[in-house]
C-alpha cells in the first residue's frame, strides 16, 4: 500500500546528515565527521533526539560495496571467459547525491527484509508468502490516492484480510472459539476455509453451474467472475485489433521504406543505417504479421455474433477455449488469451492444466501450413496477477504502460467480483450485474462469424 516505516524513515534522514559530513568539501565539517567517529567508536553515543549513531551508516555502505561486487559478476553467456565484458554495478552512482540515494534505498530495503524475516514464526498469516507474492505474483499497487478515491471501505477491507487470511470463514470461526459447528453457507460442508467459499464450493460447481449449462439460468457466481475479467481483456485486444487491422497494407508499404540519412559537409556516412528506437519498437507482437484478423470471445453477450469453434479448414478439434483469433494471409492462430481466476496458491497447476489442453487437444489438429500459439493468463481470486501473464500480453505488442493499466484493472476487477461472492456466501440466489461492457460495434468488425 506504499505506507512509510517512521523508524526506516528516520534512520535514512539521520543517513543523509551522516553522508553530508563525510563528504563536505569543507575540511572543518569533515574534521567533525572523524571526531564524532572516534567519540562513538569510544562508546560516547547521545541518546537525545537529534543524536544519530554513524556505526548503522557506515555498515550500509559496506553493505552497498558488496552488492556492487557481487552484482559486477555476471554469469558466463559465451565461450570469452568469467567475467568478461563491461561491469555494470547494481546501483549506476554518478554523484554524492546519487550514493546517497543508493545509501538510503538499500536501508529501505534491508529493514524490509527484517520485517519479513519476522513472518516466518506465524503460522496462519504468512501464508501469501508461500503462493509467491514477493517474487512472482503482481497486484493492483494501492497508493494512497486508490485507497481513499477507489477503493470503498469494505473492497479494502475484503483485500487486507483475504490476503492474510482473516476473512470470518467456518475454519477460522472455529479456530477462534466463535462457532463449534460453522459450515459453509451453500453446500453445508463444515470447517471450510477461503478457497471453498470463492473457488471450490461442489453446490456451485454442480447446482448452479449445471442450471446455467442447461440454459435454465444465468452464469455461476465463478463463471461470472472469470467473464469480468475476460471482458477487461477483451475489451484492449479488440481496440489492439481494430487499430492493426486499419493500418491494412499501407503499414507493410512504410515498412520497406529505408530512413534517409543527411550527412553534414566533411563528414563520412556510417557503414550502417541508425534505425530509431521508436522504429525498431514493435507495437502489435504477433499480430504485426497481418492484417486481416479474426477473433472470437466466449462470453454471453457475444454468442449472436460470433462461433465458439475455430473454422474447420483451421483446426479440426471442437473444444471450446476462451478466445481466439487467427490471420488467413499469415496463417496464424492464436489460441487464447486463456482466463483462468484461481486461488493464488494454485495458479501454476492451472496454467499447466490449460497448456496441456491446448497442447494435447488442439494444436494437434491444426493444418500442415497453419502454425499456432497459445496464451494463458492468470489472475488470482484475490486480486493478484501471475508474472507470466505480463509475458503473455507483451506478445501481442502492448507496452509496459498497457500492460500495468490492464494488470491494475484485472486485479480490481477479480477483487470487487471475489466480494461479492463472499457477501453471497449465504444466499442461493445470485444475480449482480456486468462490472465491464464490451463495444460491441468494434467487436462486430472483427468477430469471425460461422
Amino acid at each position: 500500500m506504499g505506507l512509510k516505516d517512521q523508524e526506516t524513515e528516520r534512520s535514512c534522514v539521520q543517513l543523509v546528515k551522516w553522508h553530508i559530513l563525510k563528504s563536505s568539501m569543507d575540511s572543518q565539517m569533515r574534521l567533525l565527521y572523524e571526531v564524532k567517529l572516534k567519540r562513538e567508536k569510544a562508546g560516547k553515543i547521545g541518546r537525545g533526539r537529534k543524536a544519530y549513531n554513524s556505526t548503522p551508516c557506515m555498515q550500509i555502505e559496506g553493505l552497498l560495496k558488496e552488492v556492487n561486487f557481487l552484482k559486477s559478476f555476471h554469469g558466463q553467456q559465451d565461450k570469452v571467459g568469467i567475467g568478461f565484458g563491461v561491469k555494470k554495478k547494481f546501483w549506476q552512482v554518478k554523484s554524492v547525491s546519487g550514493e546517497r540515494k543508493a545509501l538510503c534505498t538499500l536501508k529501505r530495503q534491508h529493514d524490509e527484509e527484517q520485517r519479513l524475516k519476522g513472518l516466518f514464526h506465524y503460522k496462519m498469516q504468512n501464508n501469501w508468502m508461500k503462493w509467491g507474492l514477493l517474487e512472482e505474483l503482481e497486484g493492483e499497487q494501492l497508493t494512497m490516492e486508490k485507497v481513499l478515491y477507489s477503493y470503498s471501505h469494505r473492497l479494502l477491507s475484503f483485500t487486507v484480510n483475504s490476503t492474510l487470511n482473516t476473512l470470518p470463514t467456518p475454519y477460522n470461526l472455529s479456530l477462534w472459539g466463535k462457532q463449534s459447528e460453522a459450515v459453509c453457507g451453500l453446500c453445508g460442508k463444515m470447517g471450510v476455509a477461503i478457497g471453498h467459499i470463492l473457488g471450490g464450493c461442489s453446490w456451485v460447481r454442480q447446482v448452479e453451474n449445471g442450471k446455467y449449462c442447461c440454459g435454465a439460468g444465468a452464469e455461476d457466481r465463478y463463471t461470472w467472475r472469470h467473464d469480468n475479467v475476460l471482458r477487461v481483456i477483451c475489451t484492449a485486444l479488440i481496440k489492439k485489433l481494430s487499430e492493426r487491422n486499419a493500418l491494412g497494407e499501407l503499414n507493410q508499404e512504410r515498412s520497406h521504406l529505408q530512413p534517409v540519412d543527411f550527412v553534414r559537409e566533411g563528414q563520412q556516412i556510417s557503414s550502417k543505417p541508425k534505425v530509431s528506437s521508436a522504429r525498431r519498437k514493435d507495437m502489435f507482437g504477433w499480430l504485426s504479421q497481418a492484417s486481416d484478423w479474426k477473433a472470437a470471445f466466449d462470453l454471453p453477450e457475444l454468442k449472436t455474433h460470433c462461433t465458439k469453434y475455430l473454422p474447420r479448414d483451421i483446426c479440426d478439434s471442437r473444444h471450446e477455449i476462451d478466445s481466439f483469433m487467427f490471420s488467413r494471409e499469415a496463417k496464424l492462430c492464436i489460441l487464447g488469451p486463456e482466463i483462468t481466476v484461481p486461488m493464488e496458491e494454485n495458479m501454476n497447476e492451472r496454467q499447466l492444466e490449460k497448456l496441456t489442453k491446448y497442447t494435447e487437444n488442439m494444436k494437434k489438429h491444426f493444418k500442415n501450413d497453419w502454425q499456432a500459439h497459445e496464451v494463458t493468463i492468470e489472475v488470482g481470486c484475490r486480486g493478484y496477477v501471475s508474472g507470466a501473464s505480463r509475458k503473455s500480453l507483451a506478445k501481442f505488442g502492448f507496452s509496459n504502460k498497457e500492460i500495468d493499466v490492464l494488470r491494475d484493472k484485472c486485479s480490481y476487477i477479480s477483487r470487487l467480483s471475489s466480494l461479492s461472492i463472499w457477501l453471497s456466501r449465504f444466499s442461493r440466489e445470485f444475480h449482480p450485474d456486468r462490472l465491464v461492457e464490451l463495444d460491441l460495434e468494434a467487436f462486430v468488425r472483427i468477430a469471425h462469424c460461422a
